[in-house]
């Protein structure tokens, strides 16, 4: 609660929400310096997830990037969506022409975590990054926030999290998930599972930032 209040009171100071120094201009609460260092170079996840065709992220988790992941998480800082989404443009479409998948999807977050912080950070994400993501999976099991949890917890607290909507819309498909952070990799082995018990065919991932 003091956080959320300290951090209105900065936006309101029109101060960076990351570094808290700089001042910033437009609607994105973030300084030019901070917003240069969210460039990433992209690089593949070889063997990370077990059954996936091909993996790739967009950065490390670490740094600036990390605290403006934290700061819309957390803080419910929507339109810091935008400059993120500007910079993975280039290279998640370098990879979709790749890979050339049917269909492009998210991990949701529950309704629960949706009705509180008032958007889905994965979903909105591809559409400020230019792509038009369908809904496959539904999130049915609600859980407190993983962070801090190793890979058995996480695997324990994730199983059973997802379902397909509609099945018919990835059997032998090729599918690309987005998803924000890879830590364990826990949810997207459930995420994965979930697809190919569905019928997906080829299941591809790309994060916006790995967690090491």
């Amino acid at each position: 609660m003091v956080g959320e209040i300290l951090t209105k009171l900065r936006l309101a100071q029109n101060l960076c929400t990351v570094c808290e120094e700089n001042t910033f201009e437009g609607s994105v609460p973030l300084c030019k310096e901070c917003s240069l260092s969210l460039s990433g170079k992209g690089f593949y996840l070889p063997d990370l997830i077990p059954g996936a065709k091909k993996v790739r992220a967009y950065a490390s988790y670490s740094g600036t990037i990390a605290k403006v992941i934290r700061a819309i998480k957390f803080n419910n800082i929507r339109p810091l969506l935008t400059v993120l989404g500007q910079y993975i443009r280039e290279d998640l479409g370098n990879f979709i022409e790749e890979i050339k998948p049917d269909l492009i999807t998210y991990v949701p977050v529950h309704f629960f975590r949706w009705y509180r912080r008032g958007f889905d950070q994965n979903r909105d994400l591809l559409m400020m990054a230019g792509f038009e993501p369908k809904k496959v999976l539904k999130r049915i099991k609600h859980s407190p926030p993983l962070a801090g949890l190793g890979k058995e917890e996480r695997s324990r607290k994730v199983a059973g999290s997802f379902r397909v909507t509609d099945a018919g819309q990835i059997r032998g498909k090729k599918v690309l998930v987005f998803d924000d952070v890879l830590t364990t990799g826990s949810t997207a082995q459930e995420v994965l599972k979930t697809l190919k018990q569905a019928g997906a065919g080829e299941v591809y991932f790309y994060f916006l930032a790995v967690e090491y």
